[in-house]
């Protein structure tokens, strides 16, 4: 998958090398997206303690941090997040996610 970071004692944070490199394009962006991703999945970890409070961490998730779209998916038994891809926000919806599939069948790739 790509680089480990490990910024809590247990929990830690895996991304793609294209989500790296996005992230490293603007000051202080990696760590906004790594505060965020570690504060959800700290609240995953307290829900799941909950009675009832299962949480499924198989589904890839979008969290929106400044104006790029983050993919990532929780991995609770492993309290890690991984983070699949890094994308920006314009015009009201994030660029590409092609990866998953997520356009509509009529809509155009900007991959070819």
């Amino acid at each position: 998958m790509g680089i480990r970071t490990q910024p809590q004692a247990l929990a830690r944070l895996v991304a793609s090398l294209d989500a790296m490199i996005e992230m490293g394009r603007r000051l202080g962006l990696r760590a906004q997206v790594q505060e965020r991703l570690l504060a959800v999945l700290d609240a995953a970890l307290e829900i799941r303690k909950l009675p009832g409070g299962g949480v499924d961490g198989t589904a890839p998730l979008i969290l929106r941090v400044a104006d790029v779209e983050v993919a990532y998916a929780l991995d609770l038994d492993s309290e890690s997040v991984h983070i699949f891809s890094v994308d920006a926000f314009r015009d009201g919806k994030a660029e590409d996610h092609w990866p998953f599939g997520w356009r509509s069948l009529g809509e155009p790739s900007s991959r070819s």
